[in-house]
């Protein structure tokens, strides 16, 4: 008799071959699980076909709102994918951001697949990029994140949104309650996770390749892969994950505190629900589901996380603890963060006194602010400008992301470390250094396009560039960046603490912040003990 998980993989396989040989056939349009759809030649480089806004998931409005996304609905026909999905309702940021926001939605679960407009010659690595923007604002359909570079490279691009903000984290006594596993927040994270097993049921009809998949992201992003590096409900579904300047193991809310540092996730929830709804009103979920979109966006609460939550079952546990036994997802792991990540975020610490700068740490670091204090020293306000970027880099990007390195040897998988250095001479932010996001329009080999910093590239630039789209889509095929002629990037060993420095120069270094990281890493490590399971 045929085991059930062999069978499902050889009618997989099946599905794929025919898939495949109907691409090759007939061209477009194609199936997948929910009907057929059709996409768009790109009008840039007529090699590459886009297929935007294909529904992956059920739109969770109405009583679908603050719960696990549901299947897609069929229809019949072709549908036209030629146009990208709305994006979950947000902030107008568009004065900061420089772009414009598009139509908003709840209805916003759709993605969006950059492909060769000829059927390949085998099954090719699919990538997929999880949009950052602190899991509050930003969507899978900037400019920025145009996928055509990465086809050039040999690799299919899949962007996507999901919920956010109060859409995707909120959390609360009542959500919990109704829920069959007792927990609620999380949705942004199964989101994804019903992106995935879109993924594996469908890319293999676009020449894709369902047993190659990597989750890469920046920022929010970053931290939402190494969620799903923890959580067991995204295994199998890929086999490597880039997180750029975000790992979050170090600083992860908990549904319901157990020690962790910060509030809780169904405490700020009660309270976030009481302002939507006014103290003289009862709180009910038909209450508060009842709401506007624009109200939940506008009622967001001073200081709202929107974050992974330390759940039990989308995410088990304390993410740190989690790490240091081992128990992520052991697949190749490239990450690392930008050299000056905290000169923008210090533009939103607004410490205005060495007490408000203490208070900062404390918040986070607790019973250890001396010992952080120390390390990052500030004796008035003018010292400000050297220790809150330091302090915001190490603690936020650097550090954690060298323990996430050093905790994916240990579980057996290769794991290589960067840090990215160059700072664009026509960059419109060039005082701020290599700041956080600076490598976006690098690695998708994306310049002068709204919302993006960096003015012209010169050639230095444009070598940079294509040189981490190599090694980025080199790591996605192989599980090793290496290879094209690229200089050596060795894999991480915490012994030799090596990294590649992402540069005017490529090189190796080691030992980076070496002295902060290891201190920072011994004081988390007595938080971590400090937590309930």
């Amino acid at each position: 008799m045929i085991g059930t998980r062999t069978l499902s993989k050889t009618l997989r396989g099946a599905v794929a071959l025919i898939a495949l040989l109907a691409w090759t056939a007939h061209g477009d349009p194609l199936a997948i699980d929910s009907g057929q759809i059709s996409g768009a030649i790109s009008e840039a480089d007529p090699s590459v076909r886009v297929y935007r806004g294909i529904p992956y998931a059920a739109p969770p409005v109405g009583d679908l709102r603050w719960k696990a996304p549901q299947p897609a609905a069929p229809w019949d026909g072709v549908r036209a994918c030629e146009r990208f999905g709305p994006v979950c309702p947000q902030k107008d940021l568009s004065a900061i951001l420089g772009i414009a926001l598009p139509e908003t939605s709840e209805d916003c679960l759709y993605l969006n697949v950059w492909t060769p407009a000829e059927a390949p010659a085998g099954k090719l690595p699919v990538m997929l990029w999880i949009h950052g923007g602190a899991n509050a604002f930003g969507w899978g359909s900037q400019p920025v994140y145009d996928g055509e570079p990465f086809v050039k490279k040999g690799v299919i691009l899949i962007t996507f949104n999901f919920r956010i903000g109060p859409f995707g984290f909120m959390a609360h006594p009542l959500l919990s309650e109704e829920s069959e596993h007792k927990v609620s927040g999380n949705y942004g994270i199964l989101d994804q996770i019903a992106a995935l097993q879109w993924i594996q049921r469908n890319v293999a009809a676009f020449g894709g390749d369902p047993d190659n998949v990597t989750i890469f992201g920046q920022s929010a992003g970053g931290i939402n892969v190494s969620a799903l590096c923890l959580s067991p409900l995204a295994k199998g579904l890929f086999h490597r994950a880039i997180m750029s300047s975000g790992p979050f193991i170090w600083d992860t809310p908990h549904l319901k505190g157990n020690g962790a540092p910060g509030e809780s996730f169904e405490s700020w929830g009660e309270r976030y629900a009481k302002a939507l709804l006014g103290e003289n009103t009862p709180v009910t979920l038909a209450a508060l589901r009842s709401l506007p979109a624009e109200q939940l966006v506008a009622g967001v609460l001073e200081k709202m996380d929107s974050s992974p939550i330390a759940d039990g079952y989308v995410l088990p546990g304390y993410p740190a603890r989690l790490y240091a036994q081992g128990k992520q997802h052991p697949v190749p792991l490239l990450a690392g963060a930008n050299k000056d990540e905290g000169s923008l975020f210090m533009l939103a610490a607004q410490y205005k006194s060495v007490d408000d700068y203490r208070a900062g740490i404390r918040e986070r670091w607790g019973d250890h602010t001396d010992t952080v204090f120390a390390l990052y020293p500030a004796e008035a306000p003018k010292d400000f400008i050297k220790a809150v970027p330091a302090f915001l880099t190490d603690t936020r990007a650097l550090a954690p992301t060298r323990a996430t390195a050093i905790a994916t040897v240990k579980a057996g998988a290769k794991a290589y470390l960067y840090q990215y250095t160059h700072v664009q001479a026509s960059s419109r932010l060039k005082g701020f250094g290599a700041h956080h996001s600076a490598e976006l329009p690098f690695l998708f080999n994306h310049f002068n396009i709204p919302g993006v910093p960096p003015g012209a590239p010169d050639e230095a630039d444009l070598r940079l560039a294509d040189a981490m789209l190599t090694y980025w889509t080199q790591f996605a095929k192989t599980g090793d960046p290496n290879g094209n002629g690229l200089p050596e990037w060795p894999a991480y060993d915490p012994a030799r603490d090596e990294h590649l420095e992402l540069g005017a120069e490529i090189r190796v270094q080691s030992g980076l912040r070496k002295t902060y990281c290891d201190a920072l890493d011994a004081i988390q490590g007595k938080i971590t003990a400090a937590i309930a399971p």
